[in-house]
Order: structure tokens, then sequence, then C-alpha cells
């Protein structure tokens, strides 16, 4: 979407295991690095040779590409996790040219942290991409099908995995619901209405088709993928109420 002139690869396998499968071709077309683990300060002084602005997801993993990239003139963008943002307890780490904050939770602590540094941005979603599995859902017919989209298991429960299972320990109604995870997790609860499904789709929307709801107790965290997803592709989403997940539909 951004149509980048470098991509940095942040290789996990490392610190999630041998056995993570990669995609490297995914980026066949772009001028990409893939690090082995966490970048070291050479990779990133490398990889700032002739750009002019560096975006960094989530953490910047490394503080060195920040440093370096003001005392080259290039300017940085750090589109933060909030609950991860070493700055708010480490004010003297490098400061990126901008936060670029997904959702508006915390956003006033971010502001009041970084006044003029900080900048509401939600990512865009496009209708298009889910428009198939929307018009499958809309029309779909028989038992209850519910969807909670796992990924990986997320740092203190933050999805509500846990949550869910112990709602389901408690129910006894009929119905179906489908974990989906990045890969074979261990098995929370043996329940004849879950099916663990790690399978891995190739478009974005095959995650969402053929669902009635999207089942999602979040604890915390800012922008919430799923839950605009699931949206756009036509199931409403049961989940807990609060502020981040009010204020930023898709």
């Amino acid at each position: 979407m951004l149509s980048p002139a470098k991509v940095m690869i942040i290789g996990s396998r490392p610190f999630d295991g041998q056995h993570v499968k990669q995609y490297p071709e995914r980026f066949a077309s772009y001028d990409f690095v893939i690090t082995n683990g966490f970048p070291t300060d050479e990779e990133c002084r490398r990889f700032l040779d002739g750009l002019t602005h560096i975006l960094r997801c989530e953490t910047p993993y490394s503080m060195q590409p920040i440093a370096e990239a003001d005392r080259r003139g290039i300017k940085s963008y750090i589109q933060h996790n909030v609950e991860f943002r070493d700055h708010l307890n480490r004010p003297e780490l490098p400061r990126p040219t901008m936060f670029l904050s997904p959702s508006a939770w915390h956003l006033d602590v971010m502001e009041a942290k970084f006044p003029g540094l900080v900048k509401l941005l939600p990512p865009p979603i496009f209708l298009q991409d889910f428009a198939r599995a929307r018009a499958a859902n809309i029309g779909r017919r028989g038992k209850r099908r519910f969807l909670f989209v796992l990924g990986k298991p997320a740092h203190g429960d933050r999805n509500g995995v846990m949550l869910l299972m112990d709602a389901m320990h408690r129910s006894r109604t009929d119905f179906e619901l489908v974990v989906k995870s990045q890969e074979p997790i261990r098995l929370f609860l043996r329940d004849r209405r879950i099916i663990w499904d790690h399978s891995a789709p190739e478009e974005q929307q095959m995650l969402y088709e053929g669902f009635d709801a999207l089942i999602m107790p979040r604890r915390c965290g800012g922008l919430c993928l799923p839950m605009n997803e699931a949206l756009t592709s036509g199931p409403p989403v049961i989940m807990s109420d609060t502020s981040q997940q009010r204020r930023c539909p898709p």
C-alpha cells in the first residue's frame, strides 16, 4: 500500500522458534533484508542508506535507527502499540519525528508526554478486499457459527482467549466456535463445539467467511484489526465495551 523503497523484515525464529514459517516471497517485489532476530546496529546503518523517511511498525526493535536517522536528517515514524511504548518510561530514548497512533486508546497520555509529536492515524481498510466474504456471510443459514481470531496467544491474554474458554466451559447452548491460529496450539479446552483451525488462508477475507459473529473479549490494546475486518465482512462483533473499540470503527 505504501510502496516502500526498502523493507526490513524481522526474522522471528530466534525468539519464536525455528519451526515458525517465514514468507519472504511476499516481499519479492521490494528491496528487502531479513534479519536474524533483532536487527544489529550495522544492519540498521546500511538499511538507512539512500532513504528520506523510515516507518517502524508496532515497535522499533532497536532505537539505533531512530538516533541514526536523526543524525542523517531522515524523518522517522513509529506506528506504536502504546502498551509497549518504551518512551513513556524512558524519556531519554531517541525520539522519532512523529509517533503515529493507530487508535485513540491512551492518545491523551501520549500527547501529554510528547506534545506536538503524536498524530492519530487509523490505518485504512479496503471494502473491496472483503466483498466476497460479506456477500457469503449476509446470506448465511444454518447452525450458529462463531469465530475467534487468536493468531498467536497475546501478552497478558490481551485478546481474551482464556476468558472465552471460561465462557465455553459454562455454556450449554449448541453452536460452533472456530478458533483460528497461526500455528498448532495446545488445546485450551476439549469441547466438541470448538474447532481449532491453524490453516493458512491465501486471502485475508478467507479468515471471516462463513460466520455469524466474531467473539473477542479483548482486555486491552489499541487497534483491533480482526474487529475492523470482521465488521467489513458482515458479521457483528461481540466484545468488551472499551473506549478504543467504540471510537475507531472501520
